[in-house]
């Protein structure tokens, strides 16, 4: 896709794709993947390098795919120290004896046409009886989702609450329960 296609967006989500998973101890896992395009210089600057926020005294993250293909095809991939530790923005909101941090990974060869991906994945460390998943961020967002896939897979005997259901307004189609606990 280019610009042309999208007049008026300084970025598109080519695939956007988040899976969830509860283990059987009720620990959870949100593993996230994104793939953009930036059109505009304002893209490049302002909304290249994402954030992660996360309480990293509760959940572990890993990043598993991070790195740039420029619009001459050359793949360029970050560095370890591309990826630096910040204070989140909203951490004057947060209860106290949280440990709020964010990471902002920077995309190094950033530009307009090149294609951004981002894949992590953040772990809880322990078990804390939860059954809540947060899925309604998954479906938010400003810029245009040229496919965006949410699944959840739980152990069958482990219920789970979410947001999410049927005739929520942002899910086009929602795929059956499958016998081993899994929705897409």
């Amino acid at each position: 896709p280019d610009a042309a296609e999208y007049p008026g967006e300084d970025q598109i989500f080519i695939e956007k794709t988040i899976a969830y998973r509860m283990a059987p101890d009720g620990r959870r896992s949100m593993r996230v993947r994104t793939v953009r395009k930036l059109f505009t210089d304002y893209a490049v600057r302002r909304l290249a390098d994402p954030r992660i926020r996360y309480d990293k005294s509760r959940k572990d993250l890993k990043i598993h795919a991070h790195h740039v293909w420029t619009p001459d095809g050359i793949q360029v991939v970050a560095p370890d120290y591309a990826r630096n530790e910040s204070q989140a923005d909203g951490v004057g909101k947060t209860v106290d004896f949280g440990d709020l941090v964010e990471i902002v990974a920077t995309q190094v060869g950033a530009q307009r046409g090149a294609v951004l991906v981002l894949d992590y994945e953040l772990t809880d460390k322990t078990t804390y009886g939860m059954t809540w998943l947060d899925i309604d961020h998954a479906l938010g967002g400003d810029a245009p989702v040229l496919r965006l896939e949410v699944s959840v897979t739980a152990p069958a005997n482990r219920p789970f609450h979410s947001t999410i259901g049927p005739g929520h307004p942002n899910i086009v189609s929602q795929g059956p329960e499958q016998a081993d606990g899994v929705i897409t």
